[in-house]
């Protein structure tokens, strides 16, 4: 799938300037309190550092209010238009290589079962929603306390620790997410443990 002439304007340099305007961004988020736009502290519970949520000047407000809008927000709705991109651009896809190849067994869909690309797009479509799914779990409590802690209210310490486990560990979940959508690779995973096991 990945040596077609679709994705070959997504390979080499292009991939490696994605990569460093990425981590440029984060760079860059990352820097700013360190010349006085926000400021680092320890997390109530003492455990790790993050942005001080405690501080209430404007200087720390108008900084957390900022990475809400362009380090979740902009993120999550670029997510949702480049997901709908993909699903959409992939259905095109599927649909036009059925139709072209009378090989490709269509079942009636009246009969109950699916046809080859809806099951194809309905597989695609799942691990597209599970990975929305987990990012909206996982940064939802974080961005929900950085706006309550802007605006002056009390949190409790044990939203907070459960915001910010939550928060760190989506860059783990995800692999698994994206993984154990494929049923290819979940059979694989069976058999290895089967053999472990025995």
């Amino acid at each position: 799938m990945f040596n077609s002439p679709t994705f070959e304007h997504i390979r080499g340099k292009k991939i490696g300037i994605f990569i460093c305007l990425t981590w440029s961004y984060a760079f860059l988020w990352g820097f700013c309190p360190l010349v006085g736009w926000g400021r680092y502290g320890l997390e109530p519970f003492g455990t790790s550092c993050s942005i001080d949520w405690t501080d209430k000047s404007e200087n720390n407000r108008s900084y957390i209010m900022s990475v809400f809008l362009f380090i979740l927000a902009i993120p999550f709705a670029m997510i949702i238009i480049f997901y709908a991109k993909i699903f959409f651009k992939i259905r095109k896809t599927v649909s036009a290589a059925v139709d072209c190849d009378p090989g490709v067994p269509i079942r009636d869909p009246r009969h109950g079962v699916k046809s080859e690309s809806r099951a194809i797009q309905d597989t695609i479509l799942e691990n597209i929603t599970r990975s929305v799914v987990v990012f909206l779990i996982a940064w939802t409590p974080y961005a929900c306390l950085a706006v309550l802690l802007t605006f002056r209210l009390n949190v409790s310490v044990y939203f907070l620790l459960v915001a910010a486990l939550l928060a760190k560990t989506q860059c783990a979940v995800n692999i698994f997410v994206y993984a154990l959508g494929f049923s290819d690779f979940r059979k694989e995973l069976k058999r290895c443990f089967r053999t472990r096991i025995q």
